[in-house]
């Protein structure tokens, strides 16, 4: 799955192939069902999103893949009841052979029922498998405040799933509802906070291949990260 590239002049040419932190997903599509495959772009104030409706042979369950092609970052959303989507009045529905509507973006929830989100980092091994990595600086994550944040990280090491994973619960103190007071010449008005961000220190490790997930368990945990931060990391020769 290829992007294309357009140049000031007008012509285009081939990008890069987005698709492949999601090759196995591709690969798990029966050839039979190509065409069931369904692509909307969504362009609205906020978002800037490819949506792919992809058929899968989970019973009572769609696979929707998400590309943000401005941070070039894929989202895999499993639903019981999406076989649509469209965007109405510059609002993004999504729907069901139950006949309902679901607007999308309105909350954490489907239907009345708390999803769990999760969010898998890049394997960070500096391109190396071989060499040892130390965090010397612990890493920094940055939080929006203006949404809710109480969530999970769980740092996996060389790609090891039996070992007992490094695990850390972030809460943020959110001011999503707070609103700022000016008292001007004519009027006093509020105002809400904008750009309010919150770093916290992440564990330091030490490893050869690092991939740092971010998760939530129950309903009313969320998260909104801004970045990942690494100031500093000794690399040793084994």
């Amino acid at each position: 799955m290829f992007s294309f590239n357009q140049v000031v002049n007008g012509d285009k040419t081939l990008g890069d192939n987005i698709a492949l932190d999601i090759q196995q997903e591709l690969c798990e599509i029966e050839s039979s069902r190509i065409n069931e495959i369904r692509v909307l772009s969504i362009v609205l104030s906020d978002r800037n999103e490819i949506w792919f409706l992809i058929p899968t042979a989970e019973p009572d369950v769609t696979t929707i893949m998400i590309f943000d092609y401005i941070h070039k970052e894929w989202v895999k959303r499993k639903c019981p009841d999406v076989t649509c989507f469209n965007i109405i009045n510059n609002t993004l529905y999504s729907g069901g052979e139950s006949g309902k509507l679901y607007e999308e973006y309105k909350s954490d929830t489907f239907n009345g029922t708390f999803v769990r989100s999760f969010y898998k980092c890049t394997p960070l091994n500096l391109c190396v498998d071989n060499t040892l990595k130390i965090l010397y600086f612990p890493p920094r994550i940055t939080t929006d405040m203006t949404y809710s944040g109480d969530f999970w990280i769980r740092y996996i090491k060389n790609y090891d799933m039996f070992k007992a994973p490094k695990v850390k619960k972030i809460e943020v103190k959110t001011m999503k509802d707070a609103l700022y007071y000016d008292n001007g010449h004519w009027d006093e008005t509020y105002f809400p906070l904008k750009e309010l961000n919150s770093i916290y220190k992440l564990p330091s490790a030490t490893f050869k291949t690092l991939e740092i997930q971010l998760y939530c368990y129950t309903k009313g945990e969320a998260f909104c990260i801004k970045n990942i931060e690494f100031s500093k990391i000794k690399v040793k020769q084994i």
